[in-house]
């Protein structure tokens, strides 16, 4: 009986240190994910605003505007 509540412990030590280790990869990932975007989303901000200096707003083309929808719709998509 003994052997057989230590394998079992041992499972449960198992599983929980997969888990935390799941949720740590999770954290990291999400922090790499979300430090992406704002990457993305200042560099976005930088080429609008060269563009709209450059040309003025009533000069923008459609992808100027679709990369904002893009940029908006990611958080949206992403709950």
């Amino acid at each position: 009986m003994s052997s057989n509540s230590t394998t079992t412990a041992e499972a449960a030590a198992a599983a929980a240190a997969g888990a935390a280790a799941m949720k740590e990869a999770l954290r990291v990932f999400n922090t790499e994910l979300w430090t992406l975007y704002a990457f993305g989303v200042a560099f976005t901000m930088f080429r609008t605003y060269a563009r709209v200096k450059a040309v003025g707003w009533r000069d923008l083309r459609p992808d100027d505007y679709l990369v904002w929808l893009a940029i908006v719709s990611v958080p949206i998509l992403r709950q």
